[in-house]
């Protein structure tokens, strides 16, 4: 909000005594009178909603306070001010005063959109209408009848404005109006006249720049993301927006809009964060109407320095990143003494997956491991899982060989999702002779258990 100073360079507010005749008289009577004080205090403010630097040719908003402070000394209360019409100057130079309105050359136009709460002097809403006189736009109310405010109230009146043009002789592209009323437009109910006013000031800038951001999905995902721009200078200097490859109405970009800077004094950076999981980012960074020294983009974002002017862009995407599945393979058993050469081999098999980082459409893939050691683990090539979590994998060994026992119940339906593979084991015992070849442990185990039959067998024979 931006609140400019008020002036107030008439205020007809009257204090009445009694007249040095009236006084003559009293000297000479038994009678005494006090002396009564009448007061009839007009009371204004007026302000440009939002800025404080508005774009040549943006509408302004003004919103204005008119009514009453003290009043005073009514023969019948309640006290009360009526105003008959009040008047808004376009474009005045600095110093003027209500109803001085020397012309400043710029070009301001009274926009109406008249929006107000008043009411009038027979507690209707006070319609207001206008009539415009070059620069002078003149509020009344429909009625005929004049705005009333008790003492201490005001009401409010909103309308716009927009400022088309700049003097030459104006570097600073500083606009001042005045709103006001004579004395001999406004009336508290004690008879007095009085008139008040108070001026406004706000700043026009013709320079604005903007950029607009563009997202892409390699795989098409619709989720939003967050982008960000920073300034070192304009207005806004930060600023935030969501933008998804399918946003409102099928549009995937936003602008952001930057005003009020000097020429070449504006450095902007836009990124994107946080960057969705799964995804690695891109930029690219480009210019329509913009005019700038330097347009660069990096692994850190669209970068646009010593900005003049004009419209630039930022292309942002996001590349699937591949998962993979880990697959670890243990064998238990006596391979040597049963002549097992500790290798194998498996095949790995994903449903509803990309074949690769731009696919859109989902399918099947899948491919083989080997393995040769214990333990030994091997991954399987690049997944692409799908962004809704369906995607899933499974691993299952080929068995060649009779002597061995495989187990890869641990590799069945592996869920995949984004930025996350999975990784499962797969286990083989070995078997010698009809009996699995064991670790020293394993053996113990049997030994102990063997060692139990035993005494079993001498206690029922002895």
């Amino acid at each position: 909000m931006n609140l400019i100073r008020s002036t107030k360079p008439i205020r007809l507010s009257r204090s009445v005594g009694f007249s040095l005749a009236l006084m003559g008289v009293m000297a000479v009577t038994p009678q005494f009178a006090e002396s009564q004080v009448l007061q009839c205090e007009p009371e204004i403010t007026v302000q440009a909603l939002g800025g404080p630097v508005f774009l040549l040719g943006e509408t302004v908003r003004i919103s204005a306070d008119i009514g009453a402070g003290a009043v005073s000394g009514s023969q019948t209360p309640p006290d009360y001010l009526d105003i008959d019409k009040f008047t808004y100057l376009l474009d005045c130079s600095l110093g003027d005063t209500f109803p001085t309105c020397t012309d400043a050359g710029n070009t301001v136009m009274y926009a109406n959109n008249i929006v107000s709460d008043c009411v009038d002097s027979a507690g209707a809403p006070a319609n207001l209408q206008t009539s415009i006189v070059g620069n002078s736009v003149e509020f009344t109310t429909q009625s005929g009848l004049p705005i009333r405010n008790n003492a201490n109230t005001t009401c409010n009146v909103e309308f716009d404005v927009v400022v088309n043009g700049i003097a030459d002789d104006n570097p600073s592209a500083t606009i001042v109006e005045i709103l006001g009323f004579l004395d001999t437009d406004g009336q508290c109910s004690n008879g007095l006249a009085a008139g008040e006013s108070a001026s406004l000031s706000f700043d026009i800038t013709a320079r604005r720049a903007q950029f607009r951001v563009t997202k892409d999905f390699s795989d098409d995902n619709p989720a939003g993301v967050d982008v960000h721009i920073s300034c070192n200078t304009g207005l806004p200097l930060d600023q935030s927006q969501t933008i998804s490859e399918f946003g409102d109405n099928g549009f995937d970009s936003v602008t952001f809009v930057v005003d009020a800077f000097d020429a070449g004094e504006l450095d902007c950076h836009i990124t994107e964060d946080p960057v969705p999981d799964g995804y690695s980012e891109s930029y690219s960074a480009g210019t329509e109407t913009g005019v700038a020294a330097t347009v660069e983009d990096d692994a850190e974002g669209c970068h646009f320095l010593e900005v003049q002017e004009g419209l630039f862009t930022c292309e942002i995407t996001d590349t699937l990143d591949p998962v993979v599945i880990d697959v670890t393979k243990e064998w238990y058993g006596d391979l040597e003494s049963a002549g097992v050469y500790p290798s194998a081999d498996a095949d790995w098999s994903c449903q509803n997956v990309r074949s690769s980082p731009t696919d859109t459409t989902l399918g099947n893939e899948n491919g083989s491991l080997y393995f040769k050691g214990n333990p030994d683990t091997d991954s399987t090539g690049p997944i692409y899982p799908d962004y809704d979590g369906s995607s899933v994998c499974t691993v299952v060994e080929d068995v060649s060989f009779g002597p061995v026992e495989t187990d890869d119940s641990d590799c069945a339906s592996l869920p995949i999702s984004l930025g996350m593979g999975n990784s499962c084991t797969i286990t083989n015992t070995v078997f010698f002779e009809g009996i699995p070849t064991l670790s020293q442990y394993g053996l113990a185990v049997l030994a102990l258990l063997m060692l139990g039959v035993g005494m079993v067998g001498f206690r029922r024979y002895t």
